[in-house]
């Protein structure tokens, strides 16, 4: 498989919103704090009691097309990549 990355507007943002964004959630990571953070941190992974999907494309408001009404996103460095073989 070959990937192609490339630097897009944000007026190209759309292209994100075809791009499927979910996921079944069957465990979470909790963090432990180790010596009060000096010893640093640990990532415990937890099953949750029951699994779900987590959906970001049902979240329209979130939609990328919608960032440059919530953000300034003129000097952000937004990258796609698309498999050269689809």
């Amino acid at each position: 498989m070959s990937v192609t990355i490339k630097e897009i507007n944000a007026d190209q943002l759309a292209l994100y919103d075809g791009i499927p964004s979910w996921f079944e959630v069957k465990s979470m990571f909790r963090v432990e704090v180790i010596a009060a953070g000096l010893g640093g941190f640990r990532l415990v992974e937890e099953e949750v009691v029951e699994p779900f999907i987590r959906d970001y494309n049902s979240h329209h408001e979130d939609n990328p097309t919608r960032w440059v009404s919530h953000f300034d996103v003129s000097r952000w460095g937004i990258f796609l990549a698309t498999d050269d073989e689809g």
